[in-house]
């Protein structure tokens, strides 16, 4: 006995004319037809039931036919050449087994660390990777709980930052750091795509904010000469403390 049978949403038509008892009693022996079994009905409903029931034989027709070349397939044992509906289902249980087989490589890679995961698409360099793993280190210092986040990706914003915008990695490691460090940047520069997208404005107030401390500390003649010079080697794009993470 088939575990399924089907019904044909244009073949429900029926049931608008018929009662709620009526409908409950053809739905009954649409399940005893498929059980073998004998069921009463009245003469109304014989008709009612007489097109699902005409429906339901050429359906099991159709699936004993069916079981039959597939049995008659696997007999042959693939010796003789299948026809092209037989081709045709082999490719598509090919495919089915190739997409079974992609996902279990994929879960088999879920546990590589992020440098073997790396995309194709995605040409960053193991420094690249290297100050977006310390950039999202210092955020953990504010936010222990921060949601890891795909460091492919922050990988790449570094690199655009260092070769599309010309930046020295000890550049971008400096500005990090110091926008890490201030009240207000610390809570806004949560990413190198926005690091890269700010980088301007956080240059020109890392240098107004270190110049005025060290004005503080030391205003005479040499002192302002000191801060002029480190201010033009910040806008050259040098380093003038040389200082990494």
């Amino acid at each position: 006995m088939r575990r399924s049978f089907i019904i044909h949403v244009d073949s429900l038509d029926v049931l608008a004319d018929l009662t709620d008892e009526q409908a409950g009693q053809l739905l009954k022996a649409m399940k005893a037809f498929h059980e073998d079994k004998e069921n009463e009905l009245s003469p109304l409903l014989k008709i009612a039931f007489s097109p699902f029931k005409n429906q339901f034989i050429r359906d099991n027709e159709k699936y004993l036919l069916t079981c039959k070349r597939r049995a008659d397939a696997g007999s042959k044992g693939g010796v003789a050449k299948a026809s092209k509906s037989k081709q045709m289902l082999a490719n598509a249980s090919k495919s089915k087994q190739n997409l079974a087989n992609l996902a279990d490589n994929d879960n088999k890679n879920d546990n590589k660390n992020d440098s073997d995961s790396k995309n194709d698409k995605y040409k960053y360099s193991e420094s690249d990777l290297s100050i977006a793993h310390d950039f999202f280190n210092l955020i953990l210092i504010i936010n222990p709980k921060n949601k890891k986040p795909n460091f492919d990706v922050w990988a790449d914003d570094i690199r655009k930052i260092r070769e599309i915008d010309k930046r020295e990695d000890h550049e971008i490691v400096r500005v990090i750091k110091w926008a890490n460090s201030d009240r207000f940047w610390r809570t806004n520069i949560l990413s190198p795509k926005k690091l890269r997208e700010k980088w301007d404005m956080l240059v020109i107030q890392e240098t107004a904010k270190n110049e005025g401390s060290k004005r503080n500390i030391d205003n005479s003649a040499p002192g302002r000469v000191r801060a002029a010079n480190r201010a033009r080697a910040i806008a050259r794009g040098e380093n003038p403390d040389d200082q990494y993470f």
